[in-house]
């Protein structure tokens, strides 16, 4: 039998038919016997290397998923400040589409929402290599890739946009970046949809991972928030307009 360092069975050695067709003698055995404990040796050897490498596998993997979840905690935690701070939907828009689309290693990210009173649909484009001019472009309902996936209501992954009807020159054909691949998902406001949020354009790859597709679902959701919250100030501040003017004018008249 082979042991391994436990004094556990690991194996067998057996040996048949001596050449010679005589008995195996006592020197025979003992050749055996080295041969067998050096195999068991090895064997024993083997199965831990492989099971140590295995373990730092798994360390790795946990080393990494920890890194991950501290960036994302951090970039949330970034996002929250900048987006507390923002006076106006486009600030709002810069200070996530700034912070998303490096975590992401994307080359252009794009913000499109729905005018609150009017409905109309606007887009904010952000290009990494002109951090201070965010763009600003009004688009038509169904026209570009974020308006499909308003109307869809799903997430968009293109590996390859060329070809797709979706496109729109009006839109995409405006950024400053070209746009290859797009990972895309609606804003979900209260029972409907406040827009899209889109990366375009993988850097040193064609498309987007899971993990992007994680990191835009946490952005989007703390977008949504953001936006409606601007929006519920926002309107707080009109009726206390309204209802100082008012009383402005009640007393004028009195």
């Amino acid at each position: 039998p082979l042991k391994n360092h436990r004094g556990q069975t690991v194996g067998v050695v057996q040996v048949l038919n001596k050449n010679t067709g005589e008995d195996f003698t006592s020197q025979d055995e003992e050749m055996v016997d080295v041969l067998s404990t050096q195999a068991a040796v090895a064997i024993d050897n083997s199965r831990l290397m492989l099971s140590l490498i295995q373990n730092n596998r798994q360390l790795l993997k946990t080393k990494e998923q920890l890194e991950r979840t501290l960036r994302d905690q951090q970039l949330l935690l970034e996002l929250e400040r900048a987006t507390a701070r923002a006076e106006s939907l486009a600030a709002l828009a810069r200070a996530a589409l700034s912070l998303v689309t490096p975590a992401c290693a994307a080359r252009g990210a794009a913000l499109q929402l729905a005018e609150e009173e009017t409905g109309d649909l606007v887009q904010f484009v952000f290009d990494p290599s002109r951090p201070d001019d965010l763009q600003r472009l009004g688009v038509k309902t169904g026209e570009g890739l974020l308006s499909a996936v308003m109307a869809d209501g799903g997430r968009m992954d293109l590996k390859t946009v060329a070809g797709d009807a979706r496109r729109s020159e009006r839109v995409e054909g405006r950024y400053t970046f070209a746009v290859t691949s797009v990972l895309a998902l609606p804003l979900e406001g209260d029972g409907e949809v406040l827009g899209a949020l889109g990366l375009f354009s993988k850097e040193g790859r064609e498309f987007f991972t899971d993990e992007d597709a994680a990191m835009l679902q946490l952005v989007g959701a703390n977008v949504s928030t953001a936006v409606r919250l601007y929006r519920a100030s926002a309107q707080r501040e009109r009726s206390e307009r309204l209802t100082t003017m008012g009383r402005l004018l009640s007393q004028v008249i009195h």
